[in-house]
């Protein structure tokens, strides 16, 4: 015990801008962090189960599409960081005149293609209305809009002003998902308030990035992008996938109480994802620049991997000790999901840590890793459809895939851990 606390006091000491530069997002995002959660626990109560469960199935299509559309925030955070390195202004003024609004086009033919399909979509989820599946692509299309400006402020390290962006779109998701709630639009004002909250974001988003306005722009090369953001766009995908579609066949498989319930469990275990995902977010550029100038970045990645061991360890001691706390905390006693939280909170964990080696991977070139992360993939989403008697069995299966995957993730990653 006492050489733990020698090595995070150790760590902690050390004057390193990732350290520094984490805590400014990681305190930013707690605070959003919360503001979001008390979105959900005002959504939870004042929809109840049942309409929850339907909100959180939306959700969960609106989650795979927007953090994989997030891939235009990872591509382009590695390439205007390396081009900062390089003090190569001009190219990060093409990248955001011409790459990020070309990218936002592709999204916004690719969702208006896919609401043609919104009466299937619904019938599939057990959702009576076909508008709310419009209503949550149109929030990914402005989502991804807003990725691809944020994605800037990212290489650039404008740390300061996405935390605070990101403070301000949480708050004003909370206070439009409030009003229009209770104005009585019930989830289809829950999905208005995500739509208008993130418009609102994409004006911020703006501000920091609009020096590059006044500087000439260079060439750069399209393709070399492209190569790059499909590996991460296929990825990103899987990953969400992982962690997602298990609401989506929840919500198609079990009556709309357990689906409210499992969505509730769901939320509260992601908090650990939340809590620790701003790390691996701040490890990116870092860990870009640094290959950039072919140092090593290992040391970077395994710095980053121990905090968010241990804000996730913290978060299961918490759930599996004290489970009616929690669930009353966030959605009251309406909700039966003391057994479950505890298993999804060890679930995420072991996503998180298995997404800061994806980080890494993505950050240095490495892509071989995206076969390990489909081949899982495939495995829950077959297991789910083979087992799923209860909720609980449901859960279980998620958390062996991504314990198996976090296994698998450190081999793959074995050198840099000096294994054999």
């Amino acid at each position: 015990m006492k050489q733990i606390k020698q090595f995070i006091k150790k760590e902690l000491d050390k004057n390193n801008k990732l350290v520094k530069h984490g805590i400014v997002i990681f305190a930013a995002s707690a605070i959003a962090n919360l503001i979001n959660y008390l979105f959900h626990l005002y959504m939870g109560r004042a929809l109840g189960p049942k309409d929850y469960g339907i909100f959180a199935s939306l959700l969960s299509i609106s989650a795979i599409i927007i953090f994989s559309a997030g891939t235009v925030q990872t591509a382009m955070a590695k390439f205007v960081s390396e081009f900062k390195g390089k003090n190569l202004y001009g190219k990060i003024k093409t990248i955001l005149i011409k790459f990020s609004v070309r990218l936002s086009l592709y999204a916004g033919i690719f969702l208006a293609l896919l609401s043609l399909f919104s009466r299937q979509i619904s019938s599939f989820l057990n959702i009576n209305s076909p508008y709310l599946i419009v209503l949550i692509f149109s929030f990914c299309w402005f989502s991804t809009v807003l990725l691809s400006i944020n994605g800037i402020a990212n290489g650039l390290q404008k740390f300061g002003w996405l935390g605070l962006n990101n403070i301000f779109g949480s708050f004003a998701k909370l206070a439009l998902g409030i009003l229009l709630v209770y104005a009585g639009l019930g989830v289809a004002g829950a999905v208005l308030a995500l739509n208008i909250s993130t418009i609102l974001a994409i004006a911020i988003a703006i501000v920091p990035v609009a020096f590059l306005l006044k500087i000439n722009g260079d060439g750069i090369n399209h393709s070399e992008i492209y190569r790059y953001f499909i590996p991460v766009f296929i990825s990103t995908a899987l990953l969400m996938t992982l962690i997602n579609v298990d609401l989506i066949l929840v919500k198609h498989f079990f009556d709309e109480l357990n689906s409210g319930y499992y969505a509730a469990a769901s939320m509260i275990g992601k908090a650990i994802w939340f809590a620790s995902g701003t790390l691996p977010f701040v490890m990116f550029p870092k860990v870009s620049e640094q290959n950039a100038k072919s140092r090593d970045s290992s040391k970077i990645m395994k710095t980053t991997l121990f905090y968010v061991f241990l804000i996730s360890f913290i978060g299961i001691i918490v759930y599996f000790v004290a489970p009616t706390f929690i669930t009353n905390l966030f959605y009251g006693s309406r909700y039966k999901i003391n057994g479950l939280v505890g298993y999804f909170g060890l679930a995420m964990a072991l996503f998180s840590m298995s997404n800061v080696l994806a980080m890494y991977n993505l950050a240095t070139g490495k892509t071989k890793f995206i076969y390990i992360i489909g081949l899982f993939v495939l495995l829950e989403i077959a297991a789910i459809f083979l087992f799923h008697s209860s909720i609980l069995d449901v859960i279980k299966i998620i958390t062996i895939a991504n314990a198996l995957l976090f296994a698998s993730l450190m081999f793959y990653n074995k050198k840099e851990f000096g294994i054999g």
